[in-house]
């Protein structure tokens, strides 16, 4: 989950299909992430979609990353 979500921060209008790829997760997960309120889709016109992140999913990365900090591997 944080690998992805940094991704969406580095890149925030990639499309999900390539951020997903990026960090070598199929779609299923992603709608994990989803049900559990760390990212949302959007659809930014008729055939494009977006991954944002929540408010959830920011508080989330900020944790992964310290944690990050202090074990790292």
């Amino acid at each position: 989950a944080g690998a992805l979500l940094e991704e969406i921060a580095k890149a925030p209008n990639t499309a999900p299909t390539r951020l997903f790829g990026r960090v070598g997760i199929n779609c299923s997960y992603g709608k994990n992430l989803v049900q559990n309120g760390l990212i949302e889709f959007e659809q930014v016109g008729r055939k494009r979609t977006r991954v944002s992140m929540t408010e959830k999913g920011r508080t989330f990365l900020t944790h992964y990353r310290i944690c990050n900090e202090l074990l790292p591997s």
